[in-house]
């Protein structure tokens, strides 16, 4: 498998997008919908009224996990710019050794 620090970088910034506009923005129980709110639609069922206690753990929770998508994406960042080609060192250190097969001492 190659990775370039390029491709480390384009998923830092989708990473940061989901923690932004996907995790960051999804809206609250009771925001209206197609069917009315969640609350309303919920009405004289036992689940109703305990949804109102759901929303404060929710949004810690999406707090919670839009961080750790921030995080990675800062990890991956970490990564391109500390990467180093070092197949590229190593093939360029190999090239330099001369013909070990010759029997002849290196110059």
């Amino acid at each position: 498998m190659q990775v370039s620090p390029a491709e480390l970088r384009a998923v830092a910034v989708e990473m940061d997008r989901i923690a932004d506009e996907g995790i960051g923005r999804l809206p609250v129980i009771d925001t209206p919908g197609f069917l009315g709110t969640l609350g309303a639609f919920m009405a004289g069922s036992d689940v109703g009224p305990e949804l109102d206690k759901i929303e404060p753990a929710r949004t810690r929770s999406l707090k919670v996990a839009g961080g750790r998508y921030r995080e990675l994406g800062a990890v991956l960042r970490a990564s391109a710019d500390a990467y180093t080609d070092s197949d590229l060192a190593a093939a360029t250190r190999i090239a330099a050794l001369s013909d070990l097969n010759t029997g002849e001492m290196p110059q």
